[in-house]
């Protein structure tokens, strides 16, 4: 595996995620935390803003795309978060895999009708062993 350098950082979403498709990555991950929040931090946008954000990887196609100890913390169940919901669930299907860390990333992939074969729980991202078995499985 040869990982390439950083592509930057911008507050341009779109530039972002032209700058990863030029660089012709085989896969591109994103995490981890707090990278899914769906409305910031109780209203205030920390990792980026609100999304669709540069996270969600919006128009990106070509490379595999890995969501890696995901979260969508802090969430509590209100509307405007399922709304936001509804409006990234197929930015969150283009991911090959999205890596949850906690059973409220679950609940969210699942009301978002994320299939079951494109999850897998990961319990600390310094535990590499789950997602090299799912790798393995799924001939990534």
């Amino acid at each position: 595996m040869c990982l390439q350098p950083s592509v930057g950082v911008s507050d341009d979403d779109a530039a972002v995620v032209r700058k990863i498709a030029g660089a012709k990555y085989d896969m591109v991950f994103v995490g981890s935390d707090t990278v899914f929040q769906l409305n910031g931090y109780f209203g205030d946008p920390i990792a980026d803003k609100f999304p669709p954000n540069a996270y969600y990887l919006p128009e990106l196609t070509g490379p595999r795309k890995i969501g890696l100890a995901a979260s969508f913390d802090p969430f509590t169940a209100q509307q405007v978060e399922w709304n936001k919901l509804a409006e990234v669930a197929p930015l969150l299907h283009a991911f090959d895999v999205v890596f949850y860390r906690d059973s409220t990333a679950l609940e969210v992939l699942r009301k978002a009708n994320m299939p079951e074969e494109q999850m897998a729980h990961i319990p600390d991202h310094s535990a590499p062993w789950t997602s090299r078995t799912w790798f393995r499985r799924n001939s990534i």
